[in-house]
């Protein structure tokens, strides 16, 4: 028969090996990824999700040796808030703004962003003063080019689900304009390959450019934002970078490249 002694040897065995192989395991493994839905940043297709600044996070973390932590989609509205509010978390995609710089660490640079009102018509192009004249202007639903055009209340929306929709309502004439980013344009232009960007007068920048960023939980160590940046300069280097955005954004002249 068993001993006393024996039995609590083998009951402390059992119930302290799988809890120490959790704690090892830890490290490669516990890693949040966040998405702020925004095609062609980060959407989610035939139940996968994907975008440039998703593929980019998860070549960066893969990396850093984290073993495949999965992305999670959400709406922009309640993403930009999970890594304020839980720790070890890494948003891939959010615009850096005064007022958000301290409530983040930021890792890495993904893309700049500038907004254009675009026609199909020689010649003329538009900003907000001549965009108000018009009947109709197309815009991307909820996007930020959206959030800025209702500022203007002299100005007629035409809200769309997608830009693919806002490029084709504007080739087939029923809407004047369109107003969008640099980003968003080129990936709509991807999405239909029968139309060139030769085919828009791509009106000058309006307003500032914003640069976007992922981000990551004020909890995150100098440290590991440094190993982050690096991971991510090393994915320029080595030209996957450039071959991620390739693969979700149109080339277009104007916009020379995409930091």
């Amino acid at each position: 028969m068993l001993g006393n002694k024996y039995i609590l040897r083998l009951f402390i065995f059992l119930i302290t090996f799988p809890f120490s192989i959790l704690i090892t395991t830890i490290p490669v493994s516990a890693l949040d990824i966040i998405a702020a839905e925004a095609r062609p940043s980060s959407f989610e297709e035939d139940g996968v999700v994907k975008g440039f600044s998703v593929e980019i996070a998860r070549e960066v973390s893969r990396r850093l040796g984290y073993s495949g932590p999965k992305v999670q989609l959400l709406p922009f509205r309640r993403a930009i808030y999970i890594p304020r509010q839980q720790s070890g978390v890494v948003l891939t995609n959010l615009v850096r703004t005064k007022n958000r710089e301290d409530h983040y660490k930021w890792l890495y640079k993904t893309t700049d962003v500038s907004s254009h009102y675009v026609t199909n018509k020689p010649g003329v192009s538009h900003t907000h003063k001549t965009a108000a004249k018009l009947n109709l202007v197309g815009v991307f639903s909820g996007a930020a080019v959206h959030i800025a055009l209702k500022r203007h209340k002299d100005i007629e929306i035409q809200a769309s689900s997608d830009e693919k929709t806002n490029l084709k309502m504007l080739m087939a004439g029923h809407i004047d304009a369109w107003y969008t980013s640099s980003v968003l344009m080129r990936g709509a232009l991807l999405n239909l390959p029968s139309i060139s960007w030769k085919d828009l007068v791509i009106g000058e920048r309006v307003g500032d450019i914003i640069s976007v960023y992922a981000a990551a939980s004020l909890d995150m160590s100098d440290e590991e934002v440094l190993k982050w940046r690096k991971a991510f300069e090393t994915m320029k280097e080595d030209g996957s970078y450039q071959a991620i955005m390739e693969r979700y954004l149109k080339p277009v002249p104007m916009f020379k490249n995409y930091q």
